[in-house]
């Protein structure tokens, strides 16, 4: 019996430099936390587990929330600062990745239907999204956005793919990748992720 593990191999290195950031992001917060508590007369230990445990569930709900939606958690928060700075909530955001991935699901189903139609706007190719996951994808996307001329195309563009929250979606495309590049590394920069 053989088995191949690159990709096995692959995800748990990814896991553990995941970890020793996470691990790095605490010692940071908790030298950052220590020298409050020394500031402000002390830091009663019933309030400093409350906040801890209000972290670790958002963290948690975060991974989550990235698994359900098939996207990287890094990717996932990055994409969610950028669209806070551009007035979208994250459930809005949500909602939106999810239905995107739909979308590259039906364009690839039935490459002749409405989603493709959209993409091939963009001048893009669902099997090659698809290759990029959903956090690359959304960054060809919104370089392809940003080709578009007139609110009127982008309102509609931006509703075949994202549904419902397509408008919302406008501003944090508008960016295009390296707008949404430079909110993942100022999310990094700020520990969010």
């Amino acid at each position: 019996l053989i088995a191949n593990t690159t990709a096995f191999q692959r995800g748990m290195r990814q896991a553990m430099r995941t970890v020793r950031q996470f691990s790095h992001s605490v010692r940071r917060m908790g030298g950052a936390l220590a020298g409050f508590a020394g500031i402000s007369g002390g830091l009663g230990v019933a309030a400093l587990v409350a906040f801890q445990k209000r972290t670790f569930g958002a963290i948690d709900a975060t991974a989550k929330l990235a698994d359900r939606l098939g996207i990287a958690t890094e990717d996932l928060v990055g994409l969610q600062h950028a669209a806070n700075l551009a007035g979208v909530d994250n459930q809005q955001l949500a909602i939106a990745i999810q239905f995107l991935g739909k979308q590259l699901g039906q364009a690839l189903i039935k490459p002749t239907g409405e989603a493709a139609d959209t993409l091939r706007v963009l001048g893009l190719r669902a099997e090659d999204l698809t290759r990029l996951g959903l956090g690359g994808a959304i960054l060809k996307i919104a370089d392809g956005f940003k080709s578009l001329e007139s609110s009127a195309r982008k309102l509609v563009v931006a509703t075949m793919l994202f549904g419902r929250s397509g408008q919302g979606m406008i501003n944090v495309l508008d960016a295009g990748s390296a707008g949404l590049r430079a909110a993942a590394q100022e999310a990094a920069k700020l520990g969010l992720t």
